[in-house]
């Protein structure tokens, strides 16, 4: 050891007389070698802690849960005497699995301790600890006895909500925001697996929030939706500066950055760790970025204001406009094949579709040895063709490349049986609305009308309100027709979206007038189900004997209402763009799969005379019938007395 003179005194040499006194120890030279030594002492158990290892305990995914609300107490009590920690926490473990037992067992359960030692001992079953026996020996009795079977997690002291009525404390504010709901569940077990220690783990948490929340400042964004998956998390530039921050931080808490030495009479700092110092610096830099990067669009002027607020909420999806229950529906198909593909391709949907350059080769096959399935076991092709549709909704790049589908789906109608539904003709169209007016059915006799004379879909008809169906008399003077608005065309997102008909004889616009004119804009024009109109159009056929075979079925069904107003119009008008128009039809060739001349000609042929009588009697009567309906309806006759009034 050497060490400079700090002067300021005469240096004596030390010889002859002064060289025994030389030899003796002086108290200052023995304090300046022990606090030498005890400063050598102090830096290596620095050294030290600084390369040891520090405990990996924490899961960023038990942390996130417990930040998360819903926590509530279920059941609180006070120990009769004290005792450790460690035994207090096994025995409110064994309260806890015996709430279950007694509640009816027979369940998985996960339960979060913050005593190591407790989880550590049920997580065994066993313990040294002779004081921990009796609580594990109950935790095994009802374990058993309620075929229990439990999984343990840690939970840190400064998360863990138990602890607040312990402490006579309200529960902790909960977290607004989780990253549990931007990952599969794949994603969340591989991040459960991975053990950080404390601050790690808080940063770990931070610095996903932050890569899935579009804005850390004002949470995450509900019109920008985040990332599903690391993979979306990975290609957001803001992430990775965000990312930079954050190794940078956990760098600093996790390694010494600084070190000291003592020289003469101060202490020495040096900054080995430079380029951590540098990543610090980049990090700040940029640290705002990912703020600037994700901020969304905010409305200028008042026009985009209220246009916000209108959209708030409605999520756009990137396909073809379709209902919600047709959206619906093709879920529930893409489920139905992802579980078919897992049993026989050893594949799932997501595996098929989710690669980035998809083997269409792989996907017809699966789809034709999907399609021929069906087919054996006698499902409707309907299903078949929807799945396709589906496949390809979620997949666009795969509507021209899925032809081998589209040919088994193709030879799949040509082998079946195929029917168009069948023309309603006329003359029973006006003897099913007298009909139903005998029988004080005014709104069934309203909605056959409308929907025959205005070739509409049946669908279209039940689903309208009052607002919808334009009178005479919510029209202008002169106005003698009405009309009908369709609120959700099935051609909008190829046609027009805003779509009506127009229903022209003056007969079935009195019957309207009479049935709907009172009604409030807000009241549907068929306020029952479907299936409520299906069963009753069955019965008035059934009246009149317009049966087929043994089992007596109707020969016609709603949606022959539509078939049978085209081929009327068609007959009457001889025009067949004319036809088009008023059924909303794209093109011709799409009419004629709807006129059936043919059939509504010789329709009488299939009829007994007995019930080609009521049907011509009914047809004669129908002009009377209606004034009748008229002055009942002017009078509020209840519609329940109307066959006793005729």
């Amino acid at each position: 050891m050497t060490t400079r003179c700090p002067g300021g005194h005469s240096h004596v040499r030390i010889e002859g007389k002064f060289t025994k006194a030389s030899a003796i120890y002086h108290h200052g030279l023995t304090k300046f070698l022990a606090g030498h030594f005890a400063r050598a002492l102090k830096q290596k158990s620095f050294e030290e802690e600084g390369r040891a290892e520090k405990p990996r305990l924490e899961s960023a995914v038990l942390n996130d849960i417990l930040s998360q609300p819903g926590w509530e107490v279920l059941k609180e009590w006070k120990w009769a005497r004290g005792a450790h920690i460690n035994i207090l926490e096994s025995r409110s473990l064994v309260a806890l699995m015996k709430h279950l037992c007694v509640s009816g067992g027979d369940c998985r359960f996960s339960t979060l301790l913050d005593s190591r030692v407790a989880k550590g001992a049920h997580a065994k079953g066993r313990s040294s600890a002779v004081a921990l026996r009796p609580s594990l020996l109950r935790g095994c009795s009802y374990a058993i006895a309620g075929n229990l079977h439990p999984a343990y997690g840690f939970a840190p002291t400064r998360l863990n909500t138990a602890d607040a009525p312990t402490r006579d404390r309200p529960l902790p504010k909960a977290s607004t925001a989780s990253i549990l709901d931007h990952l599969s569940t794949q994603e969340v077990a591989s991040l459960h697996s991975l053990q950080f220690s404390r601050a790690v783990a808080g940063w770990v948490r931070l610095t996903l929030l932050a890569a899935f929340c579009t804005c850390p400042v004002d949470g995450c964004s509900t019109r920008h939706p985040p990332p599903s998956s690391f993979h979306g998390i990975y290609s957001n530039f803001g992430f990775w500066i965000f990312l930079l921050l954050a190794v940078s931080a956990i760098c600093l808490l996790t390694n010494p950055i600084w070190t000291s030495s003592w020289s003469g009479n101060k202490w020495i700092f040096k900054t080995p760790n430079k380029y951590l110092w540098a990543l610090l610096a980049l990090g700040v830099a940029f640290g705002a970025l990912p703020c600037a990067h994700a901020m969304p669009l905010q409305p200028a002027g008042s026009g985009e204001t209220q246009r916000a607020a209108r959209r708030a909420g409605t999520v756009l999806q990137p396909d073809r406009a379709i209902l919600a229950s047709t959206r619906a529906r093709r879920e529930q198909l893409l489920e139905a094949f992802d579980s078919w593909l897992t049993e026989h391709f050893r594949l799932t949907l997501e595996e098929l579709l989710g690669r980035h350059a998809l083997d269409v080769e792989t996907i017809n096959d699966a789809l034709v040895a999907y399609g021929k399935d069906l087919y054996q076991s006698g499902k409707a092709y309907g299903r078949f063709s929807e799945t396709i549709n589906a496949i390809t909704s979620k997949r666009p790049a795969l509507r021209r490349q899925v032809g081998m589908a589209w040919d088994l789906a193709f030879n799949w109608v040509v082998d079946e049986p195929h029917e168009h539904h069948r023309a309603l003709p006329v003359s029973l169209m006006i003897a099913l609305v007298t009909l139903s007016l005998l029988w004080g059915w005014a709104r069934e006799g309203a909605i056959i009308a409308l929907a025959w004379t205005g070739a509409l879909r049946i669908g279209e008809v039940l689903q309208a309100r009052r607002a919808d169906l334009i009178l005479p008399e919510d029209a202008a003077p002169g106005v003698w027709y009405a009309i009908l608005k369709v609120q959700q065309p099935k051609t909008r997102g190829r046609a027009a979206r805003h779509q009506s008909t127009r229903i022209d004889p003056i007969d079935i616009v009195q019957l309207l007038t009479a049935v709907y004119g009172k009604l409030v804009p807000s009241d549907p024009l068929w306020p029952w189900s479907p299936a409520t109109m299906r069963r009753r159009f069955s019965q008035l056929q059934s009246a009149l004997g317009v049966v087929q075979g043994p089992e007596r079925t109707p020969q016609y069904t709603l949606s022959s209402l539509r078939p049978g107003g085209a081929t009327f119009w068609l007959q009457a008008t001889e025009d067949a763009e004319y036809v088009r128009r008023k059924g909303r039809w794209l093109s011709t060739r799409v009419l004629e799969v709807y006129l059936q001349e043919t059939s509504v000609s010789t329709f009488t042929q299939r009829l007994s005379k007995e019930t080609k009588s009521r049907v011509t009697d009914l047809c004669k009567q129908f002009p009377s019938v209606l004034k009748r309906v008229q002055f009942f309806k002017e009078n509020k006759f209840p519609e329940r007395s109307w066959p006793q009034l005729w």
